[in-house]
């Protein structure tokens, strides 16, 4: 799992400030990638938090690119069902998966 920043920060900006207990999920899931020791926080980026989104997009597709190998890549889009905005970061990573070849499985969250 590769997160934008800190697991906290991300928990607090992305994961609670959404409708649902999304954050009880969220704890479980962290736990459990954190036993494995397959948690990614990438580091402190000067910018806006658009440009942490923008790094964290590119490090999980190359990721899975190195260890998917020949097998079929799936980019699991987990969001409301379209962009937020011009600047949606689930819209931006959905685009690059897209283009690196990957099916595209989604998760709604309303």
């Amino acid at each position: 799992m590769v997160l934008p920043f800190a697991k906290e920060r991300f928990r607090e900006t992305s994961v609670v400030d959404r409708p649902g207990d999304w954050g009880t999920i969220y704890d479980r899931v962290i736990a459990a990638v954190e036993g494995t020791g397959d948690l990614v926080e990438l580091p402190p980026r000067a910018g806006d938090d658009g440009e942490a989104y923008q790094a964290a997009n590119e490090a999980i597709v190359r990721e899975a690119e190195a260890i998917s190998g020949a097998r079929e890549r799936i980019a699991v889009i987990v969001w409301e069902g379209s962009p937020a905005s011009e600047s949606d970061a689930t819209e931006a990573f959905r685009r690059l998966a897209e283009r690196a070849g990957f099916a595209e499985r989604v998760v709604l969250t309303l």
